[in-house]
C-alpha cells in the first residue's frame, strides 16, 4: 500500500501533466462535492457522495492539490473526484466538506496558494423504530391434588409472537395478580436459553398454596410473560383450584419383631409403615413411630423410632435396636405413627407379646496363660505364654557340666553354667554365655561367695571387678576400674564401721583395713546403745548426718550437712498406728516446710496437706487405691478413676474434662494411651516385650518411631518420621555405647580410658566433640569445660563452679542457689521420692505436684500473690510428661525426647524425663540419687547399687535403663524399674533397700515389682516362676499349709493393740538336707498375732544341722481389717537381709516371696 505522502505527490504530477496538456479551459481551478438525493436516513445509514473538480490552462493556470474529504471534521478520503460509499452509520447528524489547495505558478518560478471548499453536505440519521415483545399461550397442563402445603406441578408454553429474541435473565414467567403470593409458594420462572421469535418455551414449575381454610376454598391464580419487570403479551387462562386440608394417615405393612427375649440384651427390630396421607414423613418435621401398649411407654428402652423421609403412597421402614427390659416376663410390643406435638394418626401395628427371660449362664471362658512343661526330674522344661502375637515361647535345656540352655520367646539363646557339687543347682551362676558374644564370667569360694566378676572382650582384656571377703566371709572390699578400691569396716556384729571409695589398694586377697581406715576419703559411721546407726561423718564435713528415734525405733530427726553453713533436717512424727502422720524439712536460714497425711480406717493413706497449707484427698477405696483426687480449694483434679483386673489405672478425668484411658494387651503390656484431643499413642512389642513401635494416631504429639533390639535387648535403632529423632546405637562387649549417630547430626563415637570411663566423644574424622575428667570415685568433674564437684559420698556439691546443691539425708535434693544467692530453688520430696513442692526465688512462684499412682497428673503453680493456676500433665507410658494442658482443656506446652532423654520444651527445674526434673544449670536429668546426661546417655557417678546384685545387667556402672530407654527407667537413680512391667512403676527402691533391675521374664509377660499399699512400702510380690523352685514345692506346700492353718487365720478380729486375738504368727527355717532333693519346714514355737517366735533369730548352723538354709517361712494371718497390712513389709526385708536368706510369706492374700537385699 502506498503511503499518503507518496499519494499526494502522485496526484500532484498528474494534475500538473493535466494542466499542461489542457486546452481552452478557464482561468481558475475548481471542486465539487454532491451528497445523496435523501438527507435523513434510519439508522444503519448507507449512502454515497460525489467529488470532482477543474483546472485551467493558461497563464494564469492553476492545479489542485492536498484534496481533503471530511466526516465531521476527520477525513474519511483523499481522492479528487470519484464516489466515496459511506456504510452503516448509527444515528446521528454528519457534515461533510471536500477541501483543496489551488496552486499558480508565476512567470518567475515561484508559486502561490489558495484554499478551496465545497459542502457542507449534511446527512440525518435517526434511530430504528423499538422491535415489539409479544406473547401468547399454548400448551398448559397440571399435576397434583389441591392440597395445601402439597406441591402442585405446572407445564405451561409460552410461544414468541413479538419481534424481539426472548434473553436468558432479562425474561420471567410470573403472576398476573402480585397478591396471588399471599396464597401460593411460587417463584417467577426464568427461561434457561434464548428464544427467538415464533419460537416457544415450555416452563416447568411447582406451586403451592400456603392457605389454610378448614372449610375448603376456590382460589385463583393467572400467569403472563415480563421483560424484567415489564409484563408483555397474552396471559394465560385463569387458574381455578379448590383447595382442601391435608390429612396424616398411615397403613401397617408387615413387622419383624423376636418372640422371645434375653432380659438386658438388645436386639433389632423392623417395622414397616404406609405413608396414605397427604404429609411426607419426615424426621425434621417430628415424624416418628411411637410405643403404645401402654401408651407412650420406654419400656424398650426407646419410644420413638425414626426412619428416612417417607413420601406419599410409600412404605416406611422403621429399624431399631431396642433393650429387653431388666426383670423377666411378658411384655406387649405394639405401635403407631405420631407426629409430636401434633398428633397420633392412622392404625396400631399388630400387637406382639413377647417373653422375656434369664439367660443361661455364660461357659467358661477360655484359658489363657502361660502353660509349664517339666521333665521327669521335675525341672523346667519350657514354657509357652499367650500374647497379642500368639504363643510366647521359651525353653530350657539341662547340659551336662551342670549347664542350663535357655531360650526366650525371641530365640535368643543364653547358657549358663552354675556352681554345684553332689547335686544339680541353679541358685548359683559361674559362666554366662548371651548373645551378641556378650560372656560374663563368676569366680565364687567354695561356698559360693563371689570373688570376681569379669567380662570377656573381643578387642583386648577383661573387664574385672574382685571382690575380697574377711575371715567371717564378710565382704570388706571391692575393687572396680572405675571407682578403685572401696573398702568396708565392720565390728563383730556385722555393722558398718566406715567405709572408703577411690582406693589405690588393688591387692585380692587383702582387706587392707589400716591403710582404709586411714585414708583421708574414710566415711565413718557409730551407733547407739541399741545397735542403731546414730551418726555418719564424712572427711569432707558433707553429708554429715545425725539420727534420732522415738522410743520404740522409728526415726525421729535425722540431719544432714552441706557445707557453707547450710543443714537439711527430717523430723518425723507418726501416729498411733505408727504410720508416718507427718514430715518436717528445715534448711538453715529458710522457713521449715512441713508436710502432714491422714489415713482411713483401714490404715490406707488418704491424702496430704502440703506446706502451703492446702490438703490433697486421695478417696482410697477398700484397698487403699485413689477413687479421685480433690483438693481443700475446692477443686477436683482427678475423678472416675476406673482400674483393671491387675489393679493399674484404665481410666479417669482430670480436672479440666480430658478423659485419661489406657488400655492393656494380652500380657498386660500398655497397648494405647489417650488423652482425648490431646494425644493417642499406641505401643506394639516384641515378643521379648521390648516396645518395638510407637504410633501418634492422632497425629498432633510427632511420636512416631520403630525400634530395633539385638540379642541382648539394647536398642539398635529408631526410626521416625520426624527430624532429629532418627537414631542408631552400637556398644561394646562391656555394655558401653560405641556409636550414637542422629540422622542430619555428627554422629557421636565413644573412646574410653583403660578404667572404663568415657573420656571422649569424637567425630567421624577424629575431631574431638565432648572431652570428659574424673575423680578417684569415678564421679564426672570436667565435660567440655564444665565442671561438676562431687563430696566424698559423691553427691553433686556445685556445678559450672557456681551454682550448689544441698540435699537431705536420703540423697534427695533440697536446695538449689545460684551464685549470687537471688537465684535459689528450694525442693520437697515425700517419703515415697516424690517431688512434692518446689519454689522459685527468681519467679516468686510455688508449683505443688499431684500424682495418681506416682504419675504425675497436675501442677499447682502459685504467685506471690496466692493467684493459683493448675496445669495438668499428660505422660507417656515412661511418666515422661509430652503435654501440658490448662484448666479449660487447651493444650498449652508439647514436649519430645529423643531416644535417651534429650527434651524440647521442658523448661528448667520442672519435671521432664521419666517424670525426673531437668536442670539446665547442669545440663542433665536430676534422678535424685544421681544426674543423667542425656546427651550421652550416661550417668556422671557410677551406680551406687553394686554389681554382684545382677552381674550381667548391672556390671556397666553408667549406662542408662539397660540400653533399653523405652522398656526401663530409673525410678531413683539406683536401679533401673518399668512403667510398663510394675503395677506403680517403682523398682524396690523403697527405704534403705535397692535391689536390681526389674526385668520382664522370659515368656515377655509382666515380671512383678513392689508396690505402694497403704501407704507403706510392699517388699515383696507374690510367688512366680521366676522365683526359687522351693517356693512352689508342693510338698513344702503341704507343710506351710500346715503351720496357716495352725496360726488361727479365720479367727475373730480384734483391732491392732487390743487384747483378745487368739491369732498366732507360725513357720519356721526352710532348710534342704545334704544328700536330698526335697526341702522341708524346721517349724517353730508360734508367736504373738503380730511377732513370730523369738528363736527365729537364731539360724541353724549348716555344719550342725547338716543342711543347706534356703530361706525363712512365716505367716501372717491378720487382716487389713484390724489394721495390719497382711503382706510382707519393711521390718520383714530387714529380717531377711539380716538372716541373708529369701522369705517367703503366707497371708489371706496368698504367697509371698521377699528377695535378700544385699550390698547395701
Amino acid at each position: 500500500m502506498e503511503t499518503p505522502m507518496r499519494a499526494h505527490a502522485l496526484l500532484r504530477f498528474l494534475l500538473l501533466l493535466t494542466v499542461l496538456t489542457a486546452s481552452n479551459a478557464a482561468a481558475q481551478a475548481t471542486i465539487n462535492l454532491t451528497g445523496p438525493a435523501t438527507t435523513t436516513y434510519v439508522a444503519p445509514a448507507n449512502f454515497d457522495l460525489q467529488v470532482s473538480y477543474s483546472v485551467s490552462s493558461g497563464p494564469k493556470a492553476e492545479f489542485i492539490e492536498n484534496t481533503v474529504i471530511t466526516q465531521n471534521g476527520v477525513t474519511i478520503s483523499v481522492i479528487p473526484q470519484g464516489t466515496i460509499p459511506v456504510r452503516g452509520l448509527p444515528p446521528g447528524r454528519y457534515e461533510y466538506m471536500y477541501r483543496a489547495i489551488a496552486t499558480r505558478i508565476l512567470p518567475d518560478g515561484d508559486m502561490t496558494h489558495r484554499p478551496m471548499s465545497s459542502g457542507p453536505v449534511v446527512i440525518t440519521v435517526n434511530n430504528p423504530p423499538e422491535p415489539i415483545d409479544a406473547a401468547a399461550p399454548g400448551t398448559i397442563s397440571s399435576v397434583g391434588p389441591p392440597v395445601t402445603g402439597r406441591p402442585m406441578t405446572m407445564s405451561i408454553q409460552m410461544i414468541n409472537t413479538g419481534e424481539t429474541t426472548w434473553r436468558a435473565g432479562s425474561y420471567f414467567l410470573d403472576f398476573v395478580n402480585g397478591g396471588d403470593s399471599y396464597v401460593w409458594d411460587f417463584t417467577p420462572q426464568g427461561i434457561s436459553h434464548d428464544v427467538a421469535p415464533g419460537q416457544s418455551y415450555t416452563f416447568q414449575f411447582n406451586i403451592t398454596a400456603k392457605i389454610f381454610n378448614t372449610h375448603g376454598f376456590n382460589y385463583y391464580f393467572q400467569f403472563q410473560m415480563r421483560r424484567n419487570t415489564v409484563a408483555f403479551g397474552l396471559p394465560t387462562q385463569v387458574f381455578s383450584v379448590y383447595i382442601i386440608n391435608p390429612i396424616n394417615a398411615s397403613q401397617f405393612d408387615s413387622q419383624e419383631v423376636p418372640t422371645t427375649m434375653e432380659v438386658g440384651k438388645s436386639y433389632p427390630v423392623t417395622i414397616r409403615m404406609r405413608n396414605t396421607g397427604d404429609y411426607v414423613w419426615s424426621a425434621s418435621q417430628a415424624y416418628s413411630l411411637g410405643a403404645q401398649n401402654p401408651h407412650d411407654n420406654t419400656v424398650w428402652g426407646t419410644h420413638r423410632i425414626q426412619t428416612a423421609d417417607v413420601p406419599l403412597g410409600a412404605i416406611g421402614e422403621f429399624k431399631a435396636t431396642v433393650v429387653a427390659p431388666a426383670q423377666p416376663g411378658v411384655y406387649n410390643f405394639q405401635w403407631r405413627m405420631v407426629r409430636d406435638g401434633v398428633e397420633w394418626f392412622g392404625v396400631l401395628t399388630p400387637n406382639v407379646a413377647i417373653t422375656v427371660s434369664e439367660p443361661p449362664p455364660p461357659p467358661p471362658p477360655p484359658l489363657r496363660g502361660t502353660t509349664y512343661t517339666y521333665d521327669a526330674l521335675g525341672r523346667l522344661t519350657g514354657t509357652s505364654a499367650d500374647s497379642e502375637q500368639g504363643p510366647l515361647v521359651t525353653a530350657q535345656i539341662y547340659l551336662a557340666g551342670n549347664r542350663v540352655q535357655r531360650s526366650d520367646a525371641r530365640n535368643n539363646v543364653t547358657t549358663t553354667t552354675y556352681q554345684a557339687y553332689s547335686d544339680p543347682a541353679t541358685d548359683r551362676e559361674t559362666l554366662i554365655e548371651e548373645p551378641e558374644s556378650r560372656i560374663t564370667r563368676i569366680d565364687r569360694t567354695p561356698y559360693g561367695v563371689i570373688t570376681r566378676i569379669a567380662r570377656d572382650s573381643r578387642n583386648g582384656a577383661p573387664l574385672q571387678r574382685h571382690y575380697v571377703y574377711d575371715a567371717h566371709y564378710r565382704l570388706c572390699k571391692s575393687i572396680e576400674p572405675e571407682t578403685g578400691a572401696t573398702a568396708v569396716g565392720l565390728d563383730a556384729a556385722g555393722r558398718i564401721l566406715w567405709t572408703a571409695s577411690g582406693l589405690a589398694l588393688p591387692s585380692t586377697s587383702s582387706c587392707d583395713q589400716q591403710a582404709a581406715a586411714g585414708s583421708p576419703r574414710a566415711i565413718t559411721r557409730s551407733y547407739d546403745a541399741n545397735g542403731r546407726l546414730s551418726a555418719i561423718v564424712s572427711p569432707d564435713g558433707l553429708g554429715n548426718q545425725n539420727i534420732a528415734y522415738t522410743p520404740d525405733g522409728l526415726i525421729n530427726t535425722i540431719s544432714s550437712s552441706n557445707g557453707r553453713g547450710i543443714s537439711a533436717v527430717s523430723t518425723f512424727t507418726y501416729n498411733s498406728r505408727r504410720s508416718l502422720a507427718s514430715e518436717t524439712s528445715s534448711i538453715s536460714n529458710e522457713s521449715d516446710w512441713t508436710m502432714s497425711y491422714t489415713y482411713d480406717a483401714n490404715g490406707s493413706l488418704a491424702g496430704y496437706t502440703l506446706p502451703s497449707g492446702l490438703h490433697i484427698d486421695h478417696h482410697p477405696d477398700a484397698l487403699g487405691r485413689s477413687r479421685a483426687i480433690t483438693d481443700s480449694a475446692g477443686r477436683t483434679l482427678v475423678s472416675g478413676v476406673k482400674r483393671g483386673a491387675t489393679g493399674t489405672v484404665a481410666e479417669f478425668i482430670y480436672g479440666n474434662g480430658i478423659r485419661h484411658q489406657r488400655t492393656l494387651n494380652e500380657r498386660l503390656l500398655p497397648s494405647q494411651v489417650s488423652d482425648a484431643g490431646v494425644m493417642r499413642l499406641a505401643y506394639a512389642y516384641d515378643k521379648g516385650g521390648n516396645v518395638s513401635s510407637m504410633m501418634d494416631l492422632d497425629g498432633q504429639s510427632g511420636l512416631n518411631r520403630q525400634m530395633s533390639y539385638d540379642g541382648v535387648d539394647r536398642i539398635l535403632n529408631v526410626v521416625s518420621p520426624e527430624a532429629g529423632v532418627n537414631q542408631s546405637f552400637s556398644y561394646d562387649d562391656f555394655d558401653n555405647l560405641t556409636r550414637l549417630a542422629t540422622a542430619g547430626a555428627t554422629p557421636f563415637n565413644y573412646y574410653y580410658d583403660a578404667s572404663n570411663r568415657l573420656t571422649n566423644i569424637r567425630t567421624d574424622e577424629g575431631a574431638t566433640i565432648i572431652g570428659l575428667a574424673y575423680d578417684a570415685q569415678g564421679n564426672m568433674i570436667n565435660k567440655n569445660g564444665r565442671t561438676f564437684t562431687f563430696d566424698a559420698n559423691n553427691r553433686l556439691i556445685a556445678s559450672a563452679g557456681s551454682t550448689t546443691y544441698a540435699y537431705d539425708a536420703a540423697g534427695r535434693r533440697v536446695q538449689r542457689r545460684a551464685a549470687d544467692g537471688q537465684d535459689t530453688n528450694r525442693y520437697f520430696y515425700t517419703r515415697s521420692g516424690k517431688l512434692a513442692v518446689q519454689f522459685e526465688s527468681k519467679a516468686l512462684r510455688h508449683t505443688s505436684h499431684v500424682y495418681l499412682d506416682g504419675i504425675a497428673v497436675a501442677a499447682i503453680e502459685t504467685a506471690q500473690d496466692g493467684t493459683a493456676s493448675i496445669k495438668y500433665v499428660h505422660n507417656d507410658i515412661l511418666g515422661s510428661p509430652i503435654a501440658y494442658s490448662s484448666a479449660q482443656g487447651t493444650v498449652i506446652q508439647r514436649l519430645q525426647y529423643t531416644t535417651f532423654g534429650m527434651s524440647t520444651g521442658v523448661s528448667d527445674g520442672k519435671p521432664g524425663f521419666t517424670g525426673h526434673v531437668e536442670d539446665a544449670d547442669s545440663g542433665t536429668v536430676y534422678m535424685q540419687q544421681r544426674y543423667y546426661d542425656p546427651q550421652i546417655a550416661l550417668f556422671l557417678s557410677p551406680d551406687p547399687v553394686p554389681t554382684f546384685m545382677n552381674p550381667v545387667a548391672m556390671l556397666n556402672r553408667y549406662r542408662y535403663a539397660d540400653s533399653n530407654p523405652y522398656r526401663y527407667h530409673d525410678p531413683d537413680g539406683r536401679c533401673t524399674g518399668s512403667h510398663l512391667a510394675n503395677k506403680d512403676g517403682t523398682c524396690m527402691s523403697t527405704g534403705e533397700f535397692t535391689t536390681m533391675a526389674t526385668t520382664v521374664n522370659g515368656g515377655g509377660n509382666a515380671a512383678r515389682g513392689a508396690t505402694q499399699t497403704g501407704g507403706r512400702a510392699r517388699v515383696g510380690w507374690p510367688v512366680g516362676r521366676n522365683d526359687p523352685e522351693w517356693t512352689r514345692d508342693p510338698k513344702l506346700r503341704e507343710e506351710t499349709e500346715r503351720a496357716w492353718e495352725d496360726s488361727r487365720p479365720n479367727a475373730p478380729e480384734v483391732r491392732s493393740g487390743r487384747p483378745g486375738s487368739t491369732k498366732r504368727e507360725n513357720g519356721g527355717w526352710v532348710v534342704l538336707t545334704i544328700g536330698e532333693r526335697q526341702p522341708w519346714l524346721y517349724r517353730l514355737p508360734a508367736g504373738s498375732r503380730d511377732r513370730m517366735s523369738q528363736e527365729s533369730t537364731i539360724k541353724p548352723d549348716p555344719f550342725l544341722c547338716g543342711c543347706t538354709v534356703l530361706g525363712f517361712f512365716h505367716t501372717h494371718p491378720n487382716t487389713r481389717a484390724e489394721g495390719y497390712d497382711p503382706f510382707g513389709n519393711p521390718g520383714d526385708a530387714t529380717f531377711m537381709q539380716q538372716m541373708g536368706v529369701p522369705g517367703l510369706i503366707r497371708s489371706h492374700e496368698g504367697y509371698e516371696f521377699i528377695p535378700v537385699r544385699r550390698g547395701e
